[in-house]
């Protein structure tokens, strides 16, 4: 039993498949983000080096940097699970 099979309790939108009509329309939205993340993660973080507080026990530079690393890897984990995987063998029988 593999990971995504209903071998461990997951919400039903991460088992379901997703329509084809929705991977273009989601891959686009996913990009989109993703360069949005990546000119938030560099752009208003550089305002943050003269600001010493902390935020979380990590100056604030650095929990800037890793909040928007986090939605990196959601927006890379999404677009694994619905755009990019193959379907397995057993999916593909008819």
């Amino acid at each position: 039993m593999d990971f995504f099979s209903g071998g461990c309790i997951l919400p039903a939108i991460l088992v379901m498949d997703i329509n084809y009509r929705f991977r273009r329309p989601l891959g686009l939205f996913l990009g989109l983000l993703f360069a949005l993340a990546m000119i938030m993660g560099v752009g208003p973080g550089v305002l943050l080096v003269n600001y010493p507080d902390t935020l979380l026990g990590l100056p604030r530079i650095y929990t800037w940097g890793l909040l928007w690393y986090a939605v990196h890897v959601v927006i890379a984990a999404t677009a694994y699970r619905f755009l990019w995987r193959q379907p397995l063998d057993r999916d593909r029988r008819e």
